[in-house]
């Protein structure tokens, strides 16, 4: 059905073309006519106005400003941390690496000292075993010196000969000397009274020769016996 065939059945269109003749129907309705002409617009719904949005309560806006400082604030921590990592605790991490490599450089170093010093200590060891035994050498050659000063006087005062008896013992006085100074206890007594026979030997070559020969054997005698006791054979 028409919007012309409404009007007709109304009665509407006749009236308005009568009113105003010599226009078209249609051209001359008002709004407020054209309302009144279409019953149907009224069984239209109607839109429902949107309710209005509340105003926040004072509650509300209190908890969205602490929400807004609270993120600016953890914002501001989260940088203030970051920063501190990158200036101040990333460089002190490296700082600590390098010494702990520093300290682990160290622990080698001693290390390597403590062996070279435990190697000193056996070659000092070994030195003074060399030591000792050059000195025990050295005074085995001062006591067969003596010996052979002794068998040297020995033999040419039992051929009657006392300028090479007297000649063989020159130096035999310092010879004890040295050894009575190296030798301790009784090793050094027994050196005194060696000292002191051959002081009497030296006596005895200008007077009586069989008494110098006597004392030079029992001079031997006792020098073999400080050997055998310092050295065993």
């Amino acid at each position: 059905m028409s919007y012309e065939d409404l009007s007709a059945g109304t009665g509407l269109g006749s009236g308005l073309s009568s009113d105003k003749p010599g226009k078209k129907a249609g051209e001359d309705i008002s709004k407020e006519d054209l309302r009144r002409s279409a019953p149907w617009e009224a069984l239209r719904p109607v839109d429902p106005k949107p309710d209005e949005p509340k105003p926040p309560s004072r509650l509300g806006r209190f908890f969205r400003k602490a929400l807004r400082w609270v993120t600016g604030l953890i914002v501001v921590f989260a940088i203030g941390v970051g920063a501190t990592y990158f200036v101040r605790v990333r460089p002190m991490i490296y700082q600590i690496e390098d010494l702990k490599n520093q300290l682990r450089a160290a622990d080698l170093t001693v290390a390597q000292l403590e062996e070279q010093i435990s190697d000193f200590a056996a070659l000092q060891t070994e030195n003074e075993n060399i030591n000792n035994e050059l000195l025990e050498t050295q005074l085995h050659v001062d006591i067969m010196r003596v010996l052979v000063d002794v068998t040297s006087a020995e033999l040419a005062l039992a051929n009657e000969d006392i300028i090479t008896a007297k000649a063989s013992l020159t130096g035999t006085d310092e010879r004890l000397a040295d050894l009575e100074e190296t030798l301790q206890g009784e090793d050094q007594r027994t050196i005194e009274g060696m000292r002191t026979r051959l002081a009497l030997v030296l006596e005895e070559l200008e007077t009586d020769a069989f008494a110098a020969l006597s004392d030079l054997d029992v001079l031997k005698s006792n020098l073999l016996a400080l050997e055998r006791s310092l050295f065993g054979n």
